[in-house]
């Protein structure tokens, strides 16, 4: 698999504190391992953040870590004020729903 194949991703619709409504998706891709036997796995949280690598001990370890990062991106704007809502329902997502 290559960098770039997501194995999950997660869509909200979202409203920006200034009013603006944007589809937010969270993406992960499958762990690779470097030439250097380390793993890690892309996470792009949406929003506005630009994909970062995640790197983990192992394939789990980042997998991991590239999910609770996205999902701590996620919180930290809904604390500054966006409102994320499943698209299918409109049911307004609380932190805890991450």
């Amino acid at each position: 698999m290559t960098l770039n194949t997501y194995i999950a991703m997660r869509t909200w619709a979202g409203l920006s504190p200034a009013g603006e409504r944007k589809v937010i998706t969270a993406r992960i891709a499958a762990p690779v391992c470097d030439t250097e036997g380390r793993m890690s796995c892309l996470a792009d949280p949406g929003f506005d953040e630009a994909p970062v690598s995640i790197f983990g001990e192992d394939s789990w370890q980042a997998l991991e870590l590239a999910l609770r990062f996205c999902r701590d991106i996620a919180r930290g704007k809904m604390q500054r004020g966006w409102q994320l809502r499943w698209p299918d329902t409109d049911e307004l997502l609380a932190s805890s729903d991450l």
